[in-house]
């Protein structure tokens, strides 16, 4: 170990020099100076005292740096040492400079969509600005409009939309504003225009999507276009060998960043319970093989087997549990063949901006069922009776009157729900905490409601 340096004393009488520690407590006078940082701004005015007993040849100094969690460029101060008593004498360097690292992330500025559609019944359309990746201090950003298809102008009649430009502020913590831009209600055909972000406030970035195509009448291909154009990451192409790896290997979520995250343990168990599935589905030729059509009609072959599976295995656990056909069509079978819809719907309902993929997705799936479930089947048993000579093909309806008539007095009332929904919160789906989850349990009772009577009637309960 280095040895501490040794400190010359001068004894004022004798001016005899002597080496070593010195033998007598000395002390040092210090003190802040401004640089670009300022007093009670950047840091606290600091003074005082360093008294070195006999022994000591170091202190530590201790300045308060203020924290105001806004975003600034370093900054230096100075500390400077004076005044030195007791024999001991200034060294050099006798001052030194402090650079102050700001700590703060005020973050990155973008639309949470890269295209909108205007609500022309209230003549508007709102656009999100979020504030992603930090939200440190107050920022700032700059706003505007851009014409595209659509003209702006001062007043929305002649024009198109109100030609609108401006500041958006952004508090400490905040992370998303709402931008709404006037738009012409009697606007007719597909038009569009532009809005953007520019000059964010010093330390504040511009994030992916930066500028967004607000569409004043809804063009289904217009937006399709506008949303692939504004997606900067093109999807690879999955080779077959890379289907069937994916299927085997555990895969974890990403961050923000979107960097990888390790597997947690759940995903070590959902992994372990669908293994089986997943290796078979992963049989199914790519999407990039002969433009995705095998991938479509083996998709169909697969769904088409595995439901057969899950009929057959929901009945045999009826048997074993002594439920009766009835009952087990309408919980255990109708369970597994609509839980997948209800995720699918739930997704749509996060990621669309209007209620029709969730609900839609909901009714064309029960469509589906209905008809080409009903259909298709009953031409294929009539076709081979008729070939057969087995005569006419009869089906007894057990419950199926009842439980038809139910059904639809029961979704009469969930379209009223949804009416009403739009009638007094302005949209069928989400909405704050109580209204969604107050809605989402009457949706489920009445779903117990169904169930129960069906399977009261099958039982001849009642």
């Amino acid at each position: 170990m280095e040895k501490p340096p040794r400190m010359r004393y001068q004894d004022e009488n004798s001016k005899k020099e002597e080496d070593g520690y010195i033998n007598s407590v000395v002390s040092i006078a210090y003190e802040t100076r401004e640089g670009t940082a300022k007093y009670e701004t950047e840091f606290q005015y600091t003074q005082g005292v360093l008294v070195f007993q006999e022994t000591e040849w170091r202190k530590t100094i201790s300045i308060p740096i203020i924290n105001d969690n806004q975003y600034e460029s370093n900054m230096d101060f100075y500390i400077i040492l004076k005044n030195p008593d007791g024999g001991g004498a200034l060294g050099d360097p006798s001052l030194t400079r402090v650079t102050i690292i700001d700590d703060d992330v005020p973050g990155e500025f973008s639309f949470d969509s890269p295209t909108y559609t205007a609500n022309l019944e209230k003549g508007i359309v709102t656009a999100t600005v979020l504030r992603s990746n930090g939200s440190d201090g107050i920022v700032s950003i700059q706003y505007a409009t851009v014409d595209g298809s659509a003209r702006g102008g001062p007043d929305v009649n002649p024009a198109d939309y109100r030609s609108t430009s401006g500041t958006l502020l952004f508090e400490h913590g905040e992370t998303s504003k709402h931008l709404e831009i006037e738009v012409n209600r009697n606007t007719k055909e597909p038009k569009n225009f532009v809005i953007t972000l520019r000059n964010p406030s010093l330390g504040a970035k511009l994030g992916e999507h930066s500028a967004a195509v607000a569409n004043l009448v809804l063009d289904d291909i217009t937006e399709r276009l506008a949303t692939l154009l504004a997606e900067n990451e093109e999807e690879e192409e999955e080779t077959w060998l890379d289907q069937i790896k994916s299927a085997m290997t555990v895969g974890g979520d990403k961050d923000e960043q979107g960097n990888e995250i390790p597997p947690a343990k759940v995903d070590y168990l959902f992994h372990f319970i669908t293994f089986l599935w997943k290796v078979i589905f992963s049989l199914i030729p790519p999407r990039s093989v002969w433009g995705g059509w095998p991938a479509f009609w083996l998709s169909l072959c697969f769904i088409g087997v595995l439901s057969a599976i899950v009929e057959q295995l929901a009945s045999l656990f009826g048997c074993v549990l002594y439920v009766k056909a009835a009952v087990a069509g309408i919980t255990i079978i109708a369970l597994g063949t609509s839980v997948p819809d209800t995720f699918a719907s739930r997704t749509a309902a996060i990621h669309d901006q209007f209620a029709d993929a969730a609900i839609g997705n909901i009714t064309g799936s029960n469509s589906v069922n209905v008809f080409l479930g009903l259909g298709i089947p009953w031409i294929i048993s009539v076709m081979y009776n008729l070939t057969t000579k087995r005569g006419p093909l009869r089906i007894e309806q057990g419950n199926l009157f009842m439980s038809v008539l139910l059904f639809t007095g029961i979704g009469s009332v969930c379209i009223l729900i949804l009416i009403l929904r739009r009638k007094l919160f302005g949209g069928e789906l989400g909405g704050r905490k109580v209204t969604k989850h107050l809605s989402g349990v009457l949706l489920a009772v009445l779903w117990l409601v169904y169930i129960t009577i069906l399977c009261l009637k099958a039982y001849l309960v009642i």
